[in-house]
């Protein structure tokens, strides 16, 4: 075996568990989103675009948004039932980072999202205050894995550019936009 993965829960199944939770994760999104997408309809929770924007944009206005709040609930709740009943994953304070990860940056997509809404405009949160939750997520998350992990390797006359360079790659990726016609961190 590689020894990257020596310190990964050998358990038997491992994979097949992996692999049917997210087959699960599929079906409940393939059978809840269409029933979430008319709710958010019902509730006119959609999208707002500007009158100066093209016309094709102009298309998606009223196009429900925050369906995000099923991207992030299904799989922390599938995540939870198996660990509940069969417990193939473990427990670790590493999976309660990614949770806290995973959740902190919905919960911030959340707001976005419902700002967009109530407004009824698609401004959402201020670039500079998103940036900054964003930042302090990350650094939260940093620190608790600095405190509870050994890092795998040291450097001891480049650690001035962990943090940073660790800062730098968790909030690159939680503003990858979902197409790449459009930004999530938009610094206007």
């Amino acid at each position: 075996m590689l020894s990257m993965f020596n310190g990964l829960p050998s358990t038997p199944g491992l994979l097949t568990m992996v692999i049917l939770s997210g087959i699960a994760v599929l079906c409940l999104m393939l059978a809840c989103m269409p029933a979430l997408i008319r709710y958010l309809r019902k509730l006119k929770y959609g999208q707002t675009e500007r009158e100066e924007g093209l016309e094709s944009h102009k298309a998606k206005s009223g196009t429900p948004t925050m369906g995000g709040i099923a991207f992030v609930l299904i799989p922390v709740l599938v995540y939870l039932v198996y660990y509940a009943f069969f417990r193939p994953f473990g427990w670790t304070i590493n999976t309660a980072i990614v949770l806290l990860a995973y959740v902190g940056y919905g919960l911030i997509g959340f707001a976005d999202d419902y700002l967009i809404v109530v407004q009824h405009s698609n401004i959402g949160l201020k670039p500079k205050l998103k940036f900054g939750l964003q930042s302090i997520l990350a650094l939260v998350l940093i620190a608790l894995y600095l405190m509870y992990n050994e890092p795998a390797f040291y450097l001891h006359n480049l650690s001035f550019a962990v943090l940073p360079t660790w800062l730098f790659v968790i909030i690159a990726f939680s503003c990858l936009p979902a197409r790449p016609t459009q930004s999530t961190c938009r610094m206007a």
